[in-house]
């Protein structure tokens, strides 16, 4: 599970996700899409950007 402080401004993402708007969207709802995206994607390119400015 994701943990705020691990993602900042999680809540501002979250709000700001729009399935319909998605160029992917193979999860086929928001709510999936949603969850695909913050339990996945973004801890995963979090370490990525962490990794590279480090």
């Amino acid at each position: 599970m994701v943990k705020e402080e691990e993602i900042p401004y999680i809540a501002d993402l979250s709000k700001s996700v729009d399935f319909e708007t998605a160029r992917n969207k193979e999860a086929g709802n928001q709510l999936k899409h949603m969850m695909k995206l913050v339990n996945k994607e973004l801890p995963d390119w979090i370490i990525e950007i962490k990794k590279k400015y480090k």
